[in-house]
């Protein structure tokens, strides 16, 4: 996909009350560029029945992407401009600090934020 593919698409964003615009919005942004809000929806859980249902397109975590093009046989492309990488941070109270099923809830949610693939996709 080239930029200009990229920029002319329609896009499905998340747009959640509250949150601040998204890094894409950013990147773009702070290089003149605009892209085309088709569809703005509240959490990614519908996305990818959205994107394989219509002509729209969605930037979306790697590792996330790679979940629903599985479910839903959606081809993923990387962007055509370089993305910033977002900082994740899980905070919890001390008092939970070794607690063993919050220690394994959090090693989950570790392993699903990195960008690579996870939980059986192959």
């Amino acid at each position: 996909m080239t930029l200009d593919d990229y920029l002319s698409a329609k896009h499905v964003v998340i747009a959640q009350k509250g949150r601040i615009q998204d890094v894409v919005e950013v990147g773009l942004v702070a290089k003149g560029l605009h892209r085309r809000i088709g569809l703005q929806v509240p959490h990614f859980v519908s996305i990818p029945f959205i994107v394989a249902g219509s002509d729209l397109v969605a930037t979306i975590p790697r590792p996330l992407a790679m979940q629903f093009a599985a479910i839903c046989d959606l081809r993923m492309l990387d962007p055509p401009f370089p993305i910033p990488t977002i900082e994740i941070k899980q905070l919890w109270h001390r008092r939970f600090d070794g607690h063993p099923r919050l220690k394994w809830l959090r090693n989950v949610v570790a392993e699903m934020c990195q960008n690579r693939p996870v939980m059986g996709v192959r």
